[in-house]
C-alpha cells in the first residue's frame, strides 16, 4: 500500500475531529442539528457505512482461506443485502458508520505506521488506539456521541473542553503525516 492512502485516511479522521470542534463551538442553527446528527440525515451514514462493508468484506475475503475461499462470492453478495437492510432497520447510522469507520481506520493506520517510517511510532499508535477505542463506543453505544454533542451544546465550558479535545487530536492526526512524508 502507498504512503498516499496512510495520510488520506489520516487527513480524513483529521477532517472529522477538526469538524467536531467546529461543532462544539458553534452557535446558533448548528446547535440545533448537532443533537440530532447521529440519526438524520441518513445520506452520510450510508455512504460511510456502505464503504465500512466493502472494507469489512475485503477483510473477511481474507480470513476465508483454503475451502473456505469459495464462500467469497457470499460475503460480497452480503454487501448491498446488508446496506438495504442498515438504512431500513438501524438507528443512529450516522454515529455507527463514522465509529465503523474509525475503528477500521485505526487498524489500518497502525498496521501501516509499522510499515511506512512514521516518526513518533508509539505516540502515533496510542492515538490510533484512542481512535479505535472511539470507533468501538460509537458502534456500540451512539447514543453516548448524540449526548456529547448535546453536552456541549447546553454547557459553554464542556463544548470548549471537548472542542480542545477534537482539535488536538486533529492537530495531531494533520502533522504526523506531515511528518511522514518528511
Amino acid at each position: 500500500m502507498p504512503l498516499f492512502l496512510l495520510v488520506s485516511i489520516t487527513l480524513a479522521i483529521a477532517c472529522f475531529f477538526l469538524a467536531g470542534a467546529f461543532f462544539q463551538l458553534s452557535k446558533g442553527h448548528l446547535v440545533d442539528i448537532i443533537p440530532t446528527w447521529p440519526r438524520k440525515p441518513i445520506a452520510p451514514g450510508v455512504v460511510i457505512g456502505a464503504i465500512c462493508l466493502v472494507w469489512s468484506a475485503y477483510y473477511g475475503c481474507l480470513m476465508l482461506e483454503g475451502n473456505l475461499a469459495k464462500l467469497h462470492p457470499i460475503v460480497w453478495a452480503l454487501v448491498p443485502i446488508t446496506i438495504g437492510l442498515s438504512i431500513f432497520y438501524l438507528d443512529y447510522i450516522n454515529a455507527r458508520a463514522f465509529g465503523g469507520f474509525f475503528t477500521l481506520s485505526a487498524n489500518f493506520l497502525i498496521i501501516k505506521a509499522f510499515v511506512h517510517d512514521v516518526p513518533a511510532r508509539p505516540f502515533f499508535s496510542c492515538i490510533c488506539l484512542i481512535l479505535g477505542v472511539f470507533g468501538m463506543v460509537s458502534l456500540s453505544l451512539p447514543w453516548r456521541i448524540r449526548d456529547l454533542f448535546e453536552l456541549g451544546g447546553k454547557n459553554k465550558q464542556a463544548a470548549s473542553i471537548l472542542a480542545a479535545v477534537f482539535a488536538f487530536c486533529g492537530f495531531l492526526l494533520i502533522v504526523m503525516p506531515i511528518f511522514a512524508r518528511l
